[in-house]
């Protein structure tokens, strides 16, 4: 954009200074054929030059890098103008210098506004070859592809592209890029986000395509196909110990949720089957932080559910019973790994979700009172809990070491 306001400055001072342009036309000619050279020289330099990095990149971090590169539809338009710069300065030398079919002044004024739009574009084009070299623009990049993978309804695709960013939030847990892992799994529910905005469109008809879908409903087919790569993520990060990227799909978990539920209420219960499934085993490998982070996200799916969703004439019950078993198994885990941790801190949770219920939308709700009645007998199991443990004589841990010590056999 500078290179063209510039240029359109210039052609204004040699329109009124044509004198300038009078002095040495010849001179002038083999300068513009010179630049426009130089132009195309250096886009074909630098598309040369990133190919290694590129190719390494790939290797490394981001697959489909190269096949993305090539089809990039913006740098071809950026190579595009550059080749008929460079063919219209070509045209305009052989015309100072052999035909002499048009005006001078007119030539070399136009030739200076074409030169700020290629100036532009060569800005553009050495910009968006360096995107590549950006891990974090190119998971955006993929995720654009997805989505117009969306726009039209290719699934296979879709899929396709949903593959690529997972393997490269793999690939940044393996090179311990954990901000790369968390950013390519949001952007995965960006995905499932933009598919379930658009998926009551989407209908399906003839044997054909519900073969091709493995005969199930589309929506639960793309949503699935995202959870498997989720959990794969997971997996990877849970076996490198690395708890910020399972707490993040935590939360990636618990956004599909809602987006699911705004969709439709069902669609709900799928990401929080994943989610339950996900912390238990994050608990098992003494990730409390993910415990905690679950419980968090359970409680903000349900404000959020409750007060965004239009739930009058709909059937809440089993969205809200798992959502309540989840939190109930995350308890009881976090006791087990820590027996001296207050039980109120276990409860705090359970009573914010029951006062969900209490507010004026859900107060008169048909499932209401069955969901109030669960969330109580939870309550009511971890407070008998409580008076249990609160009978017990504590075990002062110099007794322990004591213990330990006269076990050790006598040297």
């Amino acid at each position: 954009m500078y290179g063209t306001l510039i240029s359109l400055f210039l052609a204004i001072f040699l329109w009124f200074n044509p004198a300038i342009i009078m002095e040495s036309p010849a001179y002038l000619a083999a300068t513009i054929f010179s630049v426009g050279v130089i132009f195309i020289i250096t886009q074909i330099a630098i598309t040369i030059a990133a190919w290694g990095p590129l190719q390494k990149t790939m290797q490394n971090i981001t697959p489909r890098l190269i096949e993305a590169f090539k089809s990039d539809g913006k740098l071809g338009l950026s190579k595009f103008i550059l080749i008929l710069f460079f063919f219209l300065t070509y045209l305009i030398t052989l015309d100072l210098l052999v035909f002499h079919q048009f005006n001078e002044q007119l030539l070399i004024i136009l030739w200076t506004l074409i030169l700020g739009v290629a100036t532009d574009a060569l800005y553009y084009h050495l910009k968006r070859v360096m995107d590549y070299m950006d891990s974090f623009h190119i998971v955006n990049y993929y995720t654009d592809l997805a989505k117009d993978c969306l726009v039209e309804t290719k699934e296979t695709e879709l899929c396709g592209w949903i593959d690529t960013i997972a393997e490269t939030s793999v690939k940044g847990i393996t090179r311990n890029n954990t901000s790369l892992a968390m950013h390519a799994a949001e952007k995965l529910r960006v995905i499932a986000q933009n598919y379930l905005i658009v998926a009551k469109g989407i209908t399906y008809h003839g044997d054909e395509d519900a073969k091709k879908f493995g005969g199930v409903d589309h929506v639960s087919y793309i949503l699935f196909y995202i959870f498997q790569r989720l959990e794969m993520i997971f997996e990877q990060a849970l076996k490198g110990s690395q708890e910020p990227v399972c707490s993040k799909i935590i939360t990636v978990l618990g956004k599909i949720c809602i987006d699911g539920a705004k969709f439709d209420i069902t669609v709900a219960g799928y990401p929080l089957h994943y989610l339950g499934k996900f912390t238990l085993k994050a608990q098992q490998e003494v990730m409390q932080e993910v415990g905690n982070r679950a419980t968090l996200t359970l409680l903000e799916v349900s404000r959020v559910i409750i007060k965004e969703v239009d739930l009058q004439y709909v059937e809440i019950k089993e969205t809200f019973l798992s959502i309540l078993t989840i939190m109930h198994e995350v308890a009881k885990n976090t006791f087990r790994n820590d027996k001296r941790i207050n039980i109120q801190i276990l409860l705090q949770p359970l009573y914010q979700l029951k006062e969900l219920f209490q507010m004026e939308k859900m107060i008169n709700h048909q499932d209401t009172e069955v969901i109030v009645r669960n969330i109580n007998v939870v309550i009511d199991e971890f407070n008998a809990l409580e008076s249990v443990m609160s009978t017990l004589p504590p075990i002062p841990e110099m007794v322990k070491e004591r213990e330990a010590a006269e076990e050790k056999p006598q040297e």
